[in-house]
């Protein structure tokens, strides 16, 4: 029997699933433009259907449709932004390298890259330190640096994300900073993490399960809800749940519906 959680996914992805215009007219009707501007977040918005899919219907066709999808624009991404000149190079090759790790491990061509997800953590740093210096320490340059924490977690850069973690206050987001440092601190000591180990980071998956976003994110975060809820689910998966075992996507998005897994 599914969860309430799984059937509210399910209830949303549906009108994209049947619509005469939805998921798979996508697929059949709008040809790839590589060379079209900003691909990483073009990339980033084919990744978006896919795990959406994904949390409701862990099996369905169209996730690897959509994956290699994301994982062909990222890659023209990662190649094109050394030299191109967009408004935001930074940002959008961040896009780029992010999805092109999360893609190509989804359709089973490579690994989850841990060196483009620490490209894509470093690229965004850069980004926040060429934005306008008057905005100051704003909600959304808060949202990025966690980002970049997050990031830096998933590749295994347990001392650049504590670094992240400490060097300010994020008023707006301490959940989210409270939980990754709380990871990060568990994966530093070298034992074997446990869902009892980290509560507070188990708070923060947990509050990412429903498709409605938590109210402290609302408006604040400039980082989207669909690639925190992603994130969540793998380091969740990949340091807590599942240590030293390959990536089995399934049961990543089945965290999200499955309370004992």
């Amino acid at each position: 029997m599914s969860s309430p959680i799984v059937e509210q996914w399910r209830s949303w992805v549906e009108s994209g699933l049947k619509g005469p215009k939805g998921f798979a007219y996508i697929i059949e009707h709008h040809p790839l433009e590589l060379e079209a501007r900003q691909p990483g977040l073009r990339a980033n918005g084919a990744l978006r259907y896919a795990i959406e899919i994904a949390f409701a219907y862990p099996d369905h066709p169209l996730i690897l449709a959509f994956a290699k999808r994301s994982y062909e624009l990222a890659s023209w991404g990662v190649q094109v932004t050394k030299v191109a000149h967009y408004d935001s190079l930074e940002d959008d090759r961040y896009e780029a390298r992010r999805c092109k790790s999360y893609a190509g491990s989804m359709l089973g061509l490579t690994g989850l890259d841990r060196q483009l997800l620490r490209g894509a953590a470093e690229d965004l740093l850069l980004y926040i330190e060429s934005g306008p210096s008057e905005g100051g320490w704003h909600s959304g340059v808060q949202s990025e640096c966690l980002e970049a924490a997050t990031l830096f977690l998933l590749a295994g850069e347990i001392e650049r994300a504590k670094a992240l973690l400490s060097m300010k206050r994020f008023k707006q987001f301490k959940p989210w900073q409270q939980g990754l440092m709380e990871l990060a601190v568990a994966l530093g000591s070298g034992k074997q993490v446990r869902v009892s180990d980290v509560p507070h980071f188990e708070e923060l998956f947990q509050q990412f399960r429903p498709r409605e976003v938590p109210e402290w994110m609302k408006g604040y975060s400039l980082v989207p809800s669909h690639t925190l809820r992603l994130e969540f689910c793998l380091l969740r998966y990949l340091h807590v749940t599942h240590p030293h075992e390959p990536i089995v996507w399934r049961r990543v998005f089945e965290q999200i519906g499955g309370d004992s897994i």
